[in-house]
């Protein structure tokens, strides 16, 4: 046999081939779904880390600001503040009071914590209200204060009625109240409520009140039934059954009436007064105690 023939390639077949297979290159192969979506939430979160570190770079100079600001306001409150309560413009000039009969204008006065030349913020009107009701002759008060120097006090004072001797003497309220004991100042022309045992009022709070209560209610009767301007009351004594009695006069006329109701007893004795005047006479006693014959009287001259 011959030579084997050679096999010739047309030119720029192999370069074509060459360049063909430059073109496409091996791929790489892809990465997993599920690593490719974490880099996408790294990236996410990346930016959001970003955002927020500008979010609070922004939200710290705000705060800066406002505590700045706060705290440069309360530097001018703290100022004007200073200036209300040590300029002489804001000094008390006028404090008007009224509603007062027991305690002077200068004890309520004093009582509230005010006083002329006295700073007008010094003693807040609540302040000054609460102070007056801690004086037992004061019911209720009311405090107003009227920039830039002045301050009007109006109060309502508690009606004695009567003392109560139970050890120490103590001034009765016209509501049967027990309000303070009777001091150098306290009037003492008032009728006495006598024979009230003051142990009683340990053991039994609600029958010494009701005792009490009859008694000034009797002092309240006696005056609606126009007795009061023929004959003062001296005492009213509180038996030991419960009953009442009366001294009336210079004299101490008395003038026993037993358990309630005193109406139609009263109405009886200030018959018996007008036919004692008639006769320029005087009582030793009148008894009107008889609850079953409430017309009967028994009296003895003197």
């Amino acid at each position: 046999m011959g030579p084997r023939p050679k096999v010739v390639f047309p030119a720029g077949a192999a370069s074509k081939s060459g360049a063909r297979n430059r073109r496409r290159p091996r791929r790489e192969p892809r990465p997993p779904l599920k690593e490719r979506l974490m880099r996408v939430v790294e990236r996410v979160r990346f930016r959001l880390t970003l955002l927020r570190s500008e979010q609070v770079k922004r939200g710290t100079l705000r705060i800066a600001l406002l505590v700045s600001a706060v705290a440069l306001g309360f530097a001018v409150l703290g100022l004007i503040e200073r200036h209300l309560h040590t300029s002489s413009s804001f000094a008390i000039e006028t404090i008007d009071v009224s509603g007062n009969l027991q305690l002077t204008a200068a004890q309520v006065i004093q009582a509230a914590g005010l006083g002329i030349g006295k700073n007008v913020f010094a003693v807040p009107p609540d302040e000054a209200r609460q102070r007056l009701l801690q004086e037992p002759w004061i019911e209720s008060a009311s405090v107003r204060r009227r920039l830039p120097s002045r301050y009007s006090i109006e109060v309502r004072e508690r009606r004695a009625v009567a003392l109560l001797a139970a050890g120490q003497l103590h001034v009765v309220s016209d509501e049967g109240q027990l309000f303070k004991a009777l001091g150098p100042n306290d009037p003492v022309d008032l009728p006495v409520i006598s024979g009230l045992d003051p142990n009683l009022r340990m053991q039994d709070e609600s029958a010494w009140s009701a005792s009490l209560l009859s008694a000034v209610a009797l002092l309240h009767e006696y005056q609606d039934a126009g007795l009061l301007r023929r004959e003062s009351i001296s005492e009213v004594h509180i038996e030991t059954d419960g009953g009442l009695s009366l001294y009336l006069g210079t004299d101490a006329t008395y003038v026993r009436l037993g358990k309630p109701p005193f109406r139609q007893k009263l109405e009886r004795l200030r018959e018996v007064m007008a036919r004692l005047a008639q006769d320029k006479a005087r009582a030793a006693y009148v008894y009107l105690d008889n609850q079953r014959r409430l017309d009967r009287v028994t009296a003895r001259l003197r």
